[in-house]
């Protein structure tokens, strides 16, 4: 499945998008601010690895199948305000922990008997 980075409304009427558009997404965000600071890695395509397979260990897509768009605009917004010098991990941000980004599974009233499901996409 192509990852287009869209995001989709839920039968919840939360706004969501795949995990993996969220890591690259906030990626960019810590990748930007590091380059703004002229701290961590100096490529481009070397950051965003670096700073992708950190993020990816916060959401975990076994996890965090869907992300909250609303969150991770909260969560981006937090991180490109961090003052330069040591980089804060993202898990220190309140806005960019894991609960907030994930929304919970939904639970389908109509088919009590059935797992709950997590919001789905259309990429």
């Amino acid at each position: 499945m192509k990852d287009t980075g869209r995001t989709n409304a839920t039968s919840s009427n939360i706004a969501t998008m795949t995990a993996s558009s969220a890591l690259v997404r906030l990626s960019s965000v810590r990748c930007d601010r590091a380059a703004a600071c002229s701290t961590g890695a100096t490529d481009r395509d070397v950051c965003m690895n670096q700073v992708g397979s950190d993020l990816a260990q916060l959401l975990p897509e076994d996890k965090c199948v869907v992300v909250s768009a609303d969150a991770l605009a909260a969560c981006a917004a937090e991180t490109s305000q961090e003052a330069c010098g040591a980089a804060k991990p993202l898990a220190a941000f309140p806005s960019c922990a894991r609960d907030r980004l994930c929304p919970a599974p939904v639970v389908d009233s109509t088919r009590p008997n059935e797992a709950p499901t997590t919001a789905t996409t259309t990429d």
